[in-house]
């Protein structure tokens, strides 16, 4: 991976990154923590830089845990899904296999018996 160099422009301060990561991947996340703050100051004149920096940090952060508790659950659910679709093609497999056992008894009575098939 290449190293990129981004410059990101956030309520009039200029911050500069070094990331493996695409820079537009960073421009995008720097443009949307820019609007996030800029809104939050012109909500409330009392809201000082750092507050707003502070705020859109914990914003941030509690959307990227719920996005990580979410993921494991999801990553839950399907384990259970596995285990569900192994078991029922297990169940099918020795449906297929009684099957054809009680195929193969139905024919070797139906000689037996002298009846044709």
């Amino acid at each position: 991976m290449e190293n990129n160099k981004v410059k990101l422009r956030i309520c009039g301060g200029t911050y500069s990154l070094s990331t493996d990561d695409p820079a537009s991947y960073w421009v995008e996340v720097g443009t949307k923590v820019d609007q996030y703050m800029q809104e939050l100051l012109a909500s409330d004149e009392r809201i000082s830089m750092t507050t707003a920096a502070v705020l859109s940090a914990l914003y941030y952060c509690d959307t990227a845990e719920r996005a990580v508790r979410t993921a494991d659950n999801l990553r839950t659910q399907m384990k259970g899904y596995y285990e569900d679709n192994a078991r029922l093609r297990q169940t099918a497999e020795t449906a297929v296999r009684e099957k054809e056992q009680l195929r193969q008894e139905i024919y070797a009575l139906k000689q037996k018996a002298g009846l044709k098939e």
